[in-house]
């Protein structure tokens, strides 16, 4: 939000890039410590459906932001947008006094005074634990799938709007209204998603996922091809 705020005041490429490259640390930043955060916190037999409905709120936001920038790019007021994107920052302030401290950082921080030692030499520990040869392939296939996964969803979303105002003779707040209905049908997979994970091996719901959105794709591409 801050940087977005930002945004409106930029008057060369430089310094959007610059802007949307610390865009970009915050927010992987924020979305990691959240699916943390829920993991620890949250009930082994209901942690798929909260974490779930973490990233649903995520997807809902998304949306509600493609919705309101639909409606004012139609105005013509780009600068507008940016500011309106700064205001939702200010409860961040507000909502953060209503969390707790990790239950894990604190566990981790108390062993750590009672064995005289400090935390970051046990989370050292933890590192060589994932690239051990026990644990090594699966470190390296959840990486790579984590690559491929995010990457072929950033370059959807980006690139879609592009496509159809360059290639389509679209208006911009058509684009817009395009991510919007994206987010929107991200959300509705989330609810599922969830539930799935506390029947079903998340290992299973991951991949199957991946494969049946790749699969869902072909008809389209194949149509607009012809």
């Amino acid at each position: 939000g801050l940087f977005s705020g930002l945004t409106a005041t930029v008057v060369a490429f430089w310094q959007y890039v610059v802007l949307r490259a610390l865009t970009a640390v915050t927010e992987s930043g924020i979305r990691g410590a959240q699916t943390i955060l829920i993991g620890e916190e949250a009930p082994p037999r209901i942690r798929g459906r909260l974490q779930s409905a973490s990233w649903a709120f995520l997807f809902l936001g998304a949306a509600t932001g493609g919705l309101v920038a639909s409606a004012v790019l139609a105005t013509g007021n780009w600068r507008l947008l940016f500011l309106i994107t700064f205001a939702p920052m200010l409860l961040v302030f507000f909502v953060t006094r209503y969390l707790r401290e990790s239950p894990r950082f604190l566990a981790l921080r108390n062993r750590a005074e009672g064995i005289g030692g400090t935390t970051r030499r046990i989370e050292r520990e933890a590192v060589r634990r994932l690239f051990s040869r026990e644990h090594l392939p699966q470190t390296v296939a959840m990486m790579a799938f984590g690559f491929f996964c995010f990457s072929a969803g950033s370059f959807t979303t980006l690139v879609a709007p592009i496509y159809l105002v360059e290639a389509r003779g679209f208006a911009v707040e058509h684009a817009s209204q395009s991510v919007t209905i994206m987010f929107a049908f991200a959300l509705l997979g989330n609810l599922p998603t969830g539930w799935l994970t506390d029947k079903v091996s998340p290992k299973y719901v991951m991949v199957l996922w991946e494969a049946l959105a790749a699969v869902l794709l072909l008809p389209v591409v194949l149509v607009d091809g012809r």
